[in-house]
């Protein structure tokens, strides 16, 4: 039965990976070639402080908006971002964009500690913290169908992604760390093994 359940769970693994479609550069492409530089020294900052290619790549992904609503501000160099333009973007945004926020603190205390700004606003930048639960150690049958329907209810990428962590984790026994550093090229899809 263990072979029966991992080859229905690698199946469905696959069915949802499919259909997860690749993030575009649209938005990376509107920045100025200004704001583009700033945001690859970011990223290189951080490839060189040890992050996996995958999170630099997510920081340039978490600064595009706001480097976009700098731009429609008409902010065209960094050092004339002021706390009134940057509380406007925190507050037109941080309900949608809570986890985006831990980025841009980041990325405009790198811009300080290089002299790129002279005034650190990297405080005015709150962070909303996770929340912390209780980690469920069984599952009723109840739990089961609601993750099953959520799978197969998904319509976004993030949505699929999503849905195949939970069930690595759930049915294969993956660490959210492991899940999280899988990458497509650890999977085996031909003999249905995981590279770990």
């Amino acid at each position: 039965t263990k072979k029966i359940l991992f080859n229905n769970i690698f199946t469905i693994i696959k069915q949802i990976t499919n259909k997860i479609k690749p993030i575009n550069n649209t938005l990376f492409n509107k920045l100025t070639p200004y704001y583009q530089s700033l945001i690859k020294a970011f990223q290189k900052y951080k490839q060189l402080e040890g992050r996996c290619e995958k999170t630099v790549k997510n920081y340039q992904y978490g600064l595009q908006k706001f480097t976009l609503y700098l731009i429609s501000r008409n902010i065209r160099d960094i050092k004339d971002l002021t706390r009134e333009v940057l509380s406007d973007f925190i507050s037109s945004v941080f309900n949608d964009y809570p986890g985006k926020l831990v980025k841009i603190r980041m990325f405009l205390y790198f811009l300080y500690e290089t002299r790129l700004m002279s005034t650190d606003l990297s405080g005015c930048v709150p962070v909303k913290t996770a929340s912390k639960e209780k980690i469920v150690t069984v599952l009723n049958r109840i739990e089961l169908l609601q993750i099953d329907n959520y799978r197969k209810n998904c319509k976004s990428a993030s949505e699929y992604k999503n849905a195949a962590g939970v069930l690595l984790g759930l049915f294969m026994g993956l660490r959210a760390c492991d899940v999280a550093n899988l990458k497509f090229n650890d999977i085996d899809w031909q003999n249905k093994v995981l590279h770990l």
